[in-house]
This record gives C-alpha cells, structure tokens and sequence, in this order.
C-alpha cells in the first residue's frame, strides 16, 4: 500500500509508533537527539504520549495529526516526539505526573509542550483540532516574544516534579502494627460497594491488587465482612460484561456501576493478574466459577496473545471494524436480539434468561453486552432443570457464539512483548498450576519462563524492558491498536474509546515486534526485574529447580548495582546505566498494576526466608517504613505495602519437604491458600539452608519453621496444615 507521507517512525518498533507513521507530522520517537535536535533549531518540544489500545488516542489522531493543516503548524514550529507510553513508561511517568500538576487530573492521550531541554510548561489530554492549531500558535509566539515567562514557569514544574518524588528514609520508626492495618481497612471500606463490588462509583475498574490483599487479609482476620466484599467483588465481575462470557479474559474496565459495559480493550497486565487473584481466591473458597474464571481467561491469553514462541503480546483493541468497514468500539463483542434467536434456535429463551438479553443488559442501539445476575441454581430451579444440563445448554449456545464471532473482524493487536507484564502473567500461570492443580499450566508457564531467558535477558546479566529480537511470527489473524486509565486511585481520567484510521495493518503483515529484522530492545525497568523476579520464586516453588531462586537472586543483585539508591533505601524506576531525565524517579504508589518498589520489597521479603544469611530482610523492612506513613492517607495507592505490612506482623511460615516422596506432599500442600508461607522441597542434597541437617534415610519429613525455628517434623500434610494454621478449625 502506498502512502502520501512516510516520517521517521516507520522505523520503529512499536505498534502504536507506527500507526503515526503515515501522518503528515514529522514524528520522531523519543531520544537525546531529538532534545538536542530541538535546542539547535530554537523550536520547542511537542511530546505526544499514548498507547496502541487507546481509543481516544485514536480519536486525535484522525482528527489533528492526520490533517495537513494541523501538521503544518506542528511541523514548522515544533519538534514532535511520540512516545509509547508502555514502551518507555520512564517518560510518561514523569511528564503525567507533570499533568497533574498543571491541571489536577490526567489521562491519554497525554501531551506535552516542554522546552527543548524537556522541561514541560503545558499540557492537556485529548484536544480538538481547532482548539489544537490556536493553543500551539499562542505558545510558540509566547516562547517567540517572552521565553522569559516560560523559563520561569518551566524551572517551578522541574522544582516540582522532584518534589513529589522526594523519599526520605525513615530511620529508627516502629513497622505499622496489626492495629493501624485493621484501622485503615476499616476507613477504606467506606468507599466499597457492598452490592455490586468494587467502589461505589463508575467506571470501575478491577484492581486486582487490592483484591489479593483483602483476601489476604479477609482470611488472616476471619473477617466476614470483608470476605463477603471480596466474593461479591468477584461474583460480578465474573459474571459481568466485564469480563468476555464468549471467549473469556476481562477488560479493562465497566463505564457503569454493575460491571456491565466494558471499554473493550483486553489487556495482558490485567488478565495476568487476575487469573492470580482468581486461583488464590478458588483455593480459599473453592468456588467453582472462579476456576471457570481463571480455565477461561487462560484461554484467551493462549488463543489471542500469545506469540508462536510463547512470549505475551500486550493488548487487544476495544476498536474493530464492523460489518460497514468502520471501526466501532466493542463491535465485535455485542449481540442483537435477532441474531441471538437466529442462531441459537430452540436454547435462545434459556439463553435469553440466563444472560439478559432485556433492558437490563441492553447497550445501545440495539446491542447487548452479556451479563448474568443470578445463580446457576436458581435458573435452573425456575425451568425445572438439573444444573448440569443447565450448563450444558449454555456451554452448546456460548460455543456457537463464539465460532459465529470468529468469523467477525478481529479487534487490532498490539504486538509489542514487555518483560514486566510477561511475568504478571507468567506469575498468573504458576498461581493457576498452584490451586487449580492443572499441569498444562506448568507447561505453559515454562515455555515462557524459557522465552524470558533467551528473548528478554541482556549479556550483562539485566533484562531488556521489551524483546530485543523479532523472534516470532505473528498469526494470521487482523490486528493492530488501544486507550485506558492506568489509575482509578490517582487522578488520571479514561476517556473512553473509538477509532482511527483504518490502516494501520494486520497481524500477518508485520513479525515480531512489529518488525521482521532484529531490533535493539529498551533497557529493562524496574518494574521488569521486580515482576519477573517475582516469577522467578514462584517457579521454584512450582518445580523446586534451585536453578531460578539463583535467578531471582541474580537479579536482585542487579538491581542493588544498578537501580538502589543509597539516600532513601528505595529503587529508582530506571538504572543508572540509562540517560537522565528530568528526575530519576521512584515509584511507590501502587495502581493497576502494583508499585515496582512494592513488588521488590515482597520478593526481597520472601527470599530473606529462603536466605536468612543475607540483609533482604533489613532492606525489605526499611522500604516499607519509608511509605508506611501514607497508608491512612492513601489506602488504595498502597495496598501491596500493606499486604507487606500484613506480611510482617503475622506469623510467616518456611514449610521445608525433605525425602523420597516429596513432590507428592508439596503438591498436597500446595494447593492449599497459603498466603504467609513459602514452600521448599528436595529429594536428599541441597545448598538451601532449609535443608541442613533434615534429610532422615527412608523418611520424607515436612518442618514447619518460622526465622529457621522448626517445629518437630511430621509425616502427614495434615499435621502440617494444623502446625500452619494453628487457630483455625476445619
């Protein structure tokens, strides 16, 4: 296909780059060059930051910079940086935060006019395309006649901006007590909606973060309200729009209070975290649609984001074309009432109840979004069925939808494989293999694990952030674009979705990162390390190959050369191998995705049990003291901390397994929700300190340890469950 304008981004990797390739902006991706570029032409920075998922991103493109006029005005007074937001997090962090400051809320498309040093002075999320050409005329004139004013306003930003990043280390403080933590979830739970789940407003968005650590709490508490919260949570969700009833996996979030119409896009961070939270909470409650959950949403990520050699694609577009040849949000998602009759026959008023094809789940113009709101069991009492035959009937409908739906315009894809959210879910497949007790999981999981090390790790021994060779192929299916929110907790604003161009490709036309040479991948962050290191335990405990804690360990030794910051005990968010930016940042807020810092002091934590011999413990304890004071503050932008917090002031279990059979008493043992433990287990030898001096010839002993003081071994898992949970009655 030819196009009547190329820029330079058509060199580039990223599926959200090169959709701006063919704008008359003469775009260039972000780098050094580009500032120094802008300082020798006297022109001002125009940094524009979206992602490939983002519908209103879309939206400003087709409006703004794929119009000549505009591009004109951009071209002539500006140097024009678009920037992946997922491909160099490092710059959207520090120029959202910059947004927020400016106007008090944020969001994507996010963007920026800074000096040609990077220093920002403006900024504003979508814009229309008059306003657009009138807003860059005033501030180039403003930079033209009075750079003064700007150099001023500039210089306060930068002031700013290392302000609110500023983390002091807390020395001598008390570790926050059970008692604050039991206050703070009180006062946070003032916000829940206890009907529906979630919070009491719209959109809502999962945040599986502060799921995991109310089940976590709900059950170390034997709170039942609480618990009650977190399967009401989970009960809608599930059974929502929300999340896919036809071919699984969740969106990333409803725009109304019951979960019902999603922004449609799926993305991998999201669905790797929530098939962890579902597979821990079907091991504290053995519900049976949470297994459901977590088979499905599995199977999405297999079917739609998974590359031939096992890496993770990042996101599928709420944007798809329609049955006219326009991109429609969520089209190839919705039903009508017609076609459902038409196709489901004789299961359609079963089908109808079950689902509510009726005003309750109605959209607009005719279309229905999916969603149930009553028990199997009750359907299946009203028709005088047995609940198996129930599902039966509407497994045979949901899999005659779904070979219907394949034949629809598939949403666009984004291709690009991040490291950090590859181990969120590969973390997402250890939890599933852990309590569904399912070896595919494992299988998969590997696979992987494996694709990590030879794709994603750099010669030095660090990681890259996204895949540094186009490995694999691509399937054949139509792909290519996307928008969200990354906070619920922080201000941003998700404006919602819908198109832009139509050209912007398929999956079969690119391969690998959306290019068929090698490319030269982005220096791994540390939310990269912190997430695969994370992983890198839970294989262990998967397979007890000692081989991936010497991994994690590796890695953490990495990031305390290259990311720990001596002055406040935290990490920097990038290495200081990297070019400076404004500010190095350290993040500590937890979001949709938890904090890189949170991550890494919990994995610092639980290898301190594996290896007492090391300060993991003493750095863990210190980073959370360095935050603790934000949790009556903030709840819900640090609920990894808390569950760190939790961590720390409840009994924490080493559970060793020494002999012949112990693959099968870890199995036995590692089904069950076990969330303040870690688990080891050899055959005989091993170098783990767990292990010294417990092998017993002809035995396959189990001690149960707290800081290295065991209790007296035991044969039975039964005896160690009762020594793991000692004032609990089963």
């Amino acid at each position: 296909m030819t196009h009547k304008y190329t820029n330079a981004l058509i060199d580039e990797t990223s599926p959200y780059l090169l959709q701006h390739a063919h704008n008359p902006v003469k775009w260039v991706a972000w780098s050094p060059e580009a500032l120094t570029r802008a300082e020798k032409e006297h022109k001002l920075v125009l940094i524009s930051i979206g992602y490939a998922a983002c519908h209103w991103c879309h939206v400003m493109e087709h409006e703004c910079f794929e119009d000549a006029k505009v591009a004109e005005v951009m071209n002539e007074r500006f140097i024009n940086i678009k920037v992946d937001r997922e491909e160099r997090p490092d710059v959207d962090q520090i120029y959202m935060d910059a947004l927020q400051m400016m106007t008090g809320s944020g969001g994507w498309p996010l963007n920026i006019v800074a000096l040609p040093d990077g220093r920002p002075f403006w900024g504003a999320t979508y814009v229309k395309k008059d306003n657009w050409i009138q807003v860059l005329r005033q501030l180039s004139e403003l930079h033209r006649n009075e750079p003064e004013k700007i150099e001023g306003y500039a210089e306060n930003m930068v002031e700013g901006l290392q302000a609110v990043n500023l983390i002091e280390t807390k020395k001598g403080s008390d570790r926050f007590a059970l008692e604050g933590i039991e206050a703070t979830v009180k006062d946070w739970s003032r916000y829940f909606d206890t009907k529906m789940g979630g919070y009491n407003r719209a959109p809502k968005f999962p945040m599986p973060v502060n799921l995991t650590f109310l089940l976590h709490y709900a059950t170390a508490r034997k709170d039942d309200g609480i618990m009650d919260y977190v399967n009401t949570t989970l009960t809608q969700m599930a059974r929502g729009g929300i999340f896919d009833q036809v071919g699984g996996g969740f969106s990333r979030y409803s725009v109304d209070t019951k979960w019902h119409v999603p922004h449609f896009e799926k993305m991998l961070y999201d669905n790797g975290q929530l098939v962890s939270l579902y597979a821990q909470a079907y091991a504290a409650t053995r519900n049976g649609l949470y297994r459901q959950t977590v088979e499905k949403s599995i199977a999405f990520v297999e079917s739609e984001l998974m590359a031939d050699d096992f890496g993770f694609y990042s996101s599928l577009d709420a944007d798809n074309l329609d049955e006219n040849g326009r991109l429609e949000e969520g089209a190839y998602y919705v039903w009508k009432e017609a076609e459902l009759k038409h196709l489901l026959g004789n299961r359609y008023p079963l089908f109808q109840e079950v689902f509510n094809i009726n005003d309750y789940g109605h959209w607009e113009h005719g279309n229905h979004v999916l969603i149930r709101n009553a028990s199997e069991e009750s359907i299946a009492e009203k028709y005088s069925l047995e609940v198996e035959k129930l599902r039966g009937i509407i497994e045979e409908s949901l899999h005659i939808l779904k070979s219907e739906r394949d034949q629809r315009n598939r949403p666009r894809l984004d291709n690009k494989i991040l490291t950090s959210w590859n181990g969120l879910m590969l973390k997402g497949l250890l939890d599933a293999h852990r309590y569904l007790e399912n070896e595919a999981y494992l299988d998969l999981a590997l696979k992987n694990a494996d694709f990590i090390l030879k794709n994603l790790f750099r010669e030095d021994g660090g990681l890259f952030h996204t895949r540094s060779k186009s490995a694999s192929k691509r399937k054949s299916t139509p792909g290519g674009s996307g928008e969200d929110s990354k906070s619920e907790s922080n201000g941003t604003n998700d404006r919602g979705s819908e198109s832009g161009s139509s050209d912007r490709g398929s999956k079969s036309e690119k391969d690998g990162m959306a290019g068929s040479s090698d490319s030269v991948g982005i220096n791994g962050y540390l939310e990269d390390y912190a997430s695969v290191i994370e992983a890198f335990i839970a294989l262990y405990e998967a397979t007890f190959d000692e081989t991936w804690l010497e991994r994690a360990e590796s890695l953490i030794h990495y990031c305390q050369v290259y990311f720990f910051d001596e002055n406040s005990g935290m990490f920097f968010f990038t290495s200081k191998a990297d070019h400076s930016l404004i500010r190095r940042t350290i993040e500590t807020t937890d979001n949709v995705v938890p904090a890189s810092n949170s991550i890494m002091a919990k994995n610092l934590f639980r290898l301190s049990h594996f290896f007492p011999e090391t300060e993991y413990s003493t750095l863990a304890l210190q980073m959370l003291k360095n935050v603790q004071h934000q949790f009556t503050k903030n709840a819900q932008g640090h609920v990894n901390w808390l569950q760190l917090a939790l961590l720390m002031n409840r009994p924490f279990y080493e559970v060793a397994i020494i002999g012949d059979h112990f693959e099968q008493k870890a199995k036995e043992l590692r089904s069950q929700y076990l969330p303040n433990s870690i688990l080891a287990a050899t055959e005989k030898e091993s170098p783990l300190p767990l292990f010294k001096d417990r092998y017993t010839e002809n035995n396959t002993l189990i001690y149960v340890c707290q800081q290295g003081a065991c209790q007296l071994p035991v044969v039975q898992t039964a005896e160690a469950l009762a020594q793991l949970r000692p004032n609990r009655m089963d």
